[in-house]
């Protein structure tokens, strides 16, 4: 995946990765270097008023059930 930026070759990519290399990605988010930014833009359609806000995004996310 490396510098690979499409969204539809990394989805078919970590599906096919060992459940230890999806282990290693998941704790790898969790370090300072990397890290899991939760804050999003939202802009007003109508008054075009700019806003942060935190998305409930967490690691459980990204896990398969």
């Amino acid at each position: 995946m490396d510098t690979c930026e499409d969204t539809v070759v990394i989805s078919k990519a970590i599906k096919k990765l060992s459940s230890a290399d999806i282990r290693t990605i998941t704790n790898k988010i969790n370090e300072s270097e990397f890290g899991l930014d939760t804050r999003a833009k939202y802009v007003c359609n109508s008054c075009r008023k700019e806003d942060i806000a935190t998305v409930g995004l967490s690691l459980d996310f990204f896990m398969m059930s």
